[in-house]
């Protein structure tokens, strides 16, 4: 198995908290990466269900859930090398040199009094999928109230078309109920390089957006969508 790509969050948790408003009724579907986003979810006591298209991403967030039920953080933010961890610390280090403050402000989210507990109390409310693409589950599957998508939808920003971003932002939104919420990184990029490319079926949440944007520091630009009913 390759070493994850990423290892720890890049994005502002703060942000994604903020920005998709949780509940402890709503049903989250999340792009896993390393796990710090779903974790992060995971104090406001929702449900979240975790997924990625790589398998090496997925056996560390189960790995990371593993060091949380040992109530061992040091393995959970996952910073030194011991005999599990050795093979990806490599990578995380590399990371620390290229994002030190990224990293640091990841490790300081997660240092809060009673932030870790609070999680570790709520890992019943965590589903870790086999790998999978999040954009044909979240177009097959019922009962999420809300989608984190990270930069997904750009990650290739040579070959995206708009027309590829409003179909999959209309497959994921197929089973979201009126009012459900997407995330997504990069919304500011998407829309210089391609014009309008939200789906009928969605629009800016602008008070949202206005809150992740406030708390997001690093150069994501990220929106939150909402969910409207379409008459036939």
């Amino acid at each position: 198995m390759k070493p994850p790509r990423y290892t720890y969050v890049n994005e502002s948790l703060d942000a994604i908290v903020k920005g998709l408003d949780l509940q402890p009724s709503d049903n989250v579907l999340a792009v896993a990466g390393c796990g710090d986003q779903a974790f992060a979810m995971l104090e406001s006591g929702c449900r979240v269900t975790a997924v990625d298209v790589s398998p090496s991403q997925i056996f560390l967030v189960r790995k990371r859930v593993q060091a949380l039920h040992q109530n061992d953080g040091r393995r959970f933010l996952v910073t030194e090398f011991d005999e599990d961890f050795a093979y990806w610390n490599e990578n995380v280090l590399a990371y620390r040199f290229l994002a030190p403050d990224c990293f640091k402000k990841r490790n300081n989210y997660y240092s809060k009094p009673g932030r870790l507990a609070a999680i570790q109390q709520n890992l019943g409310n965590l589903t870790v999928e086999h790998p999978t693409d999040i954009i044909p589950l979240a177009g097959s599957k019922l009962g999420f109230t809300k989608i984190y998508l990270s930069n997904i939808l750009f990650y290739d920003a040579a070959t995206i078309s708009r027309k590829d971003i409003t179909g999959a932002l209309k497959q994921i939104a197929t089973n979201l109920p009126a009012g459900g919420l997407i995330y997504v990184a990069d919304h500011d990029e998407m829309f210089e390089e391609l014009g309008n490319f939200l789906p009928k079926e969605l629009f800016v949440d602008e008070e949202l957006t206005r809150k992740a944007k406030s708390q997001e520091n690093c150069y994501w630009k990220p929106a939150v969508y909402r969910k409207v009913e379409v008459l036939a």
